[in-house]
Formats: C-alpha cells, structure tokens, sequence
C-alpha cells in the first residue's frame, strides 16, 4: 500500500505535488516517513462521469490515452 501512495504522488497533474526524487528516495527507503495523500492523478483510463464532454449532437466524449503498435516486417 506504501509503494502505491507514493507512486501515485508521482504522478499528479501539478508537478508542485509531485516529490523530488531526494523525497521519494527517503519515502521509500524510510518506513518512518510521513507520506502526504495524494490527490486525484492527472491521467487514468477511466474519467469521472460529470468529467466527460458532451457534444452538440448528445454523444459524450472522453480521453483515454490509448497506444498503437504497427508491426514491422522487412521486404
């Protein structure tokens, strides 16, 4: 659960929020260290409800950053 937190404080959309890597270093190596909760991350695959955009014509949309992998094979 420890490792999540601080992993999720890596990726906050305001990079103010985010640790130094001398931070995350004493987070992560001292058992001891206070770790802030961390807010809601600046990207995931699933968007709120009321997040989601609406167009004209009634469809919602919403962003999902989604990969393309084209294979390559030689002539």
């Amino acid at each position: 659960m420890r490792c999540m937190q601080i992993a999720l404080l890596c990726v906050q959309e305001n990079s103010g929020d985010r640790p130094s890597m001398l931070k995350f270093d004493s987070m992560f190596k001292n058992d001891g260290a206070v770790i802030s909760t961390p807010k809601v991350p600046g990207f995931s695959s699933k968007k709120k409800e009321h997040e989601e955009e609406t167009s004209d014509s009634g469809i919602k949309y919403s962003s999902i950053n989604d990969v393309t992998v084209s294979q390559l094979t030689p002539r």
